[in-house]
C-alpha cells in the first residue's frame, strides 16, 4: 500500500511528518511522491498558519475531483487543523480520516481500517 504524504505548515509539522513516515513505514506501507501512485493521501497541516489551512482546502476539492474516478483513493487530514476540524473535515466530500496530533503515532490504524 502506497501513501503520498503532504505537509503544509509549521517547522513542528515537518517533525510529525517525520513521526508518520516512521509509523507508516513500520506498518508496512511505503511511500510515494505521487498521488496517481498512491492508495493513500495524507496532508498534514497546522492551524496557526490561515494561509496553510486554505491550500489544503484548496487541495481537498482538487482530491476530490480525483476519488470521482478513483473511489477507492483514501484521503486523510493529520495534524492542527485535523484536531481543530475534524466533524467539519470529515463532511468534506474527500476526507476518509482525521487524526489529532496525539494520534499521529497511531495513524496507519485508521488508514489501514479505510483501506479495507
Amino acid at each position: 500500500m502506497k501513501v503520498h504524504l503532504q505537509t503544509y505548515g509549521c517547522q513542528m509539522n515537518k517533525l510529525d511528518t517525520a513521526l508518520v513516515i516512521g509509523a507508516l513505514k513500520e506498518a508496512g506501507f511505503s511511500l510515494t511522491d505521487t498521488v496517481k501512485e498512491a492508495d493513500a493521501v495524507l496532508i498534514n497541516t497546522c492551524s496557526v498558519r490561515e494561509h496553510a489551512e486554505q491550500r489544503v482546502l484548496s487541495h481537498l476539492g482538487h482530491l476530490k475531483h480525483i476519488k470521482e474516478s478513483r473511489p477507492d483513493l483514501v484521503v486523510g487530514v493529520i495534524g492542527c487543523m485535523a484536531q481543530r476540524l475534524g466533524e467539519k473535515l470529515l463532511k468534506h466530500e474527500a476526507v476518509n480520516i482525521v487524526c489529532g496530533p496525539a494520534e499521529l503515532p497511531h495513524t496507519s490504524r485508521p488508514l489501514t481500517e479505510a483501506m479495507q
